[in-house]
């Protein structure tokens, strides 16, 4: 992870040498990407923590509001100074040293650059009923999508196909479907989905369903390091909300950042939370460190209604880590969808004097186990 507590710079150098040229896809106007609520440059620092064992401490990139296309670059070592002039390759995602000595490992920087150019960030919209064609920012949707669904699963590239397959196996899964088939309709329009032996076009089936085929597979040959989503509970149920975000960790290979108006959820999926606000015509970003009453939580996730689509089971386990192991032993005996699981918080539930509270859970389930 490159998000984490950076070492003090006392005994950092840093060089700003390089500029970045840059395009925005899905965005008409570059001076779109700025806040509109002050004139300040746009910064964006990625921090290493001393854990890596890296001696890149940190890199910073600088957009200033006349200039909105180019980006300046600095870097931050440990030890040394950085004397070398560098830049961004951008065939290959790496970058490349032009001269000097005492720089990080290649390895340091590769990892920086292959983070950078597979990225992949969803918006929003993201279902194949639409008629148009195109992409939304990363996204191939509308009869794009359809077409492009088609040629990954019945083209010549093996790796496509198979990748394919292993959606079709995924969603089959998700969804507790027997048998699961989904071609491109004869004019390309919209996509037939044979479900358990029965056709149905894909806007029969609800766009809930549709998400996840559009996202699963542009990711699948995609195969992005960093996924960026933006309120991935959108047309889910609670009980598909965390399915959703477990598929996309496992096809995200370094991390999945997202944004999201479901409090309960974050607190079931992420590691870290941090809480957007406005304060005097400011907004403040702040760690999000407390957790509620076990009851609420239950409440925010919706899980008081799960029991009436299947779920039997209400699992208590120790905190947000231990329920992301339980998540996946669930999910490889196909439990997921019968067992909800709730994390304790560590010392906040498990200890004397919350009877009342654990009470509560008996509430969502006969049977609650720990």
């Amino acid at each position: 992870m490159l998000l984490g507590h950076a070492a003090s710079f006392a005994s950092l150098q840093h060089a700003t040498r390089a500029r970045i040229q840059v395009d925005y896809p899905g965005i008409r106007d570059p001076e779109e990407i700025f806040f509109n609520g002050n004139a300040r440059a746009m910064e964006v620092l990625l921090e290493f923590p001393w854990s890596s064992g890296f001696r890149l401490a940190w890199v910073k990139f600088v957009c200033d509001r006349a200039d909105p296309r180019t980006w300046q670059t600095s870097i931050g070592v440990r030890t040394g100074e950085l004397d070398a002039g560098y830049e961004f390759g951008h065939a290959n995602g790496s970058i490349l040293i032009a001269s000097g000595h005492d720089v990080p490992a290649p390895e340091e920087f590769g990892l920086l650059g292959d983070i950078a150019h597979r990225s992949m960030y969803v918006g929003a919209f993201r279902h194949a009923i639409s008629q148009s064609a195109g992409s939304y920012f990363d996204l191939a949707v509308g009869t794009t999508f359809i077409e492009q669904w088609n040629e990954w699963k019945t083209g010549h590239t093996r790796s496509s196909n198979t990748a394919m397959l292993a959606v079709t196996d995924e969603l089959k899964r998700i969804f507790g479907f027997t048998s699961l088939e989904v071609n491109a309709a004869s004019n390309n329009s919209t996509l037939q989905c044979v479900v358990d032996g029965r056709p149905y076009l894909l806007n029969e089936i609800g766009s809930g369903f549709a998400q996840f085929l559009v996202v699963l597979a542009n990711i699948a040959i995609r195969r992005p390091r960093v996924l960026l989503i933006d309120e991935p509970e959108l047309s889910l149920h609670p009980r598909l909300q965390a399915s959703f975000l477990l598929a996309l960790a496992e096809s995200a290979r370094a991390a999945v950042l997202y944004s999201t108006h479901s409090v309960g959820l974050a607190r079931a999926t992420a590691d870290r939370i941090y809480g957007c606000s406005r304060e005097a015509g400011r907004m403040r970003l702040t760690a999000v460190e407390d957790l509620y009453s076990l009851p609420m939580f239950a409440g925010e996730m919706g899980f008081a209604l799960t029991h009436e689509l299947g779920n039997e089971v209400v699992l208590l386990v120790e905190g947000v880590t231990e329920m992301k192991v339980f998540q996946q032993f669930l999910r490889l005996h196909r439990l997921d969808h019968r067992v909800v699981t709730l994390p304790l918080g560590g010392g906040q539930m498990i200890r004397g004097g919350v009877g009342a509270e654990l009470e509560e859970m008996k509430r969502l389930s006969r049977r609650v186990v720990a």
